[in-house]
């Protein structure tokens, strides 16, 4: 039953992004009066480059977004630093993870 379950919603999500990409087709087409397909190449393009800057170099996309991050604990501050040392203070493992 699970596996029916993921492939009706892994179809719903398909058909949603085909939705959006005959969305702009029409959008384009509507205000220009001929297709242009320009907008597929640019989201192909940057796809090529994230793969390039997260896998090659090695860069982590979570941790990229923010520049600092603030951890709560029951509405306490209980760190305050960039990420890597977050990922190391010994006060967010024991509230998060228990340890």
């Amino acid at each position: 039953m699970s596996i029916i379950l993921q492939l009706f919603f892994n179809g719903l999500i398909a058909g949603a992004i085909y939705a959006l990409v005959a969305a702009g087709f029409s959008l384009i087409y509507s205000t220009n009066k001929f297709v242009h397909f320009a907008h597929g190449s640019a989201i192909a393009f940057s796809a090529y480059v994230l793969y390039w800057l997260f896998s090659v170099l090695g860069l982590d996309f979570t941790l990229g977004i923010a520049d600092g991050v603030i951890v709560l604990d029951n509405g306490k501050v209980i760190a305050d630093d960039s990420s890597k040392k977050i990922k190391k203070n010994k006060k967010v493992l024991e509230a998060y993870l228990g340890e």
